[in-house]
């Protein structure tokens, strides 16, 4: 679809055929890929939810910071910082780009150091 739609540029190439057979090879190596990554993240998340852990008794205030963030905003922090995962898998994870990841991390960390930095001072 996407050759068809640029077919005017494309046809002008040295081998058109070659350079649509090499983009749908790297869009199902792509893809292979995010499944792969998405598979791991989330047989990660299953053995941490096997792990019996107490429930806190009252929240502690980075729980309560954290809770204050946007959801998208928390996520992003939350599969980054916790799950350990990269830009690229966070994104993945999310279905966003990896620019959105980094806005949502820049964003969520400036909100937080400025709580921190309004308590503590």
């Amino acid at each position: 679809m996407r050759a068809h739609v640029r077919w005017r540029r494309i046809r002008h190439y040295d081998d058109p055929v070659g350079w649509i057979r090499r983009v749908a090879v790297n869009l199902l190596r792509d893809e292979r890929r995010r499944s792969g990554r998405k598979r791991r993240a989330i047989e990660r998340l299953g053995r941490r939810s096997e792990v019996q852990v107490a429930p806190p008794t009252e929240p502690d205030q980075l729980d309560v910071l954290l809770r204050e963030l946007p959801i998208q905003q928390r996520t992003a922090v939350a599969l980054y910082y916790v799950e350990g995962l990269d830009v690229s898998e966070v994104a993945d994870a999310m279905q966003v780009a990896e620019g959105t990841v980094k806005s949502h991390l820049f964003d969520a960390r400036r909100k937080l150091r400025a709580v921190v930095d309004r308590e503590s001072g």
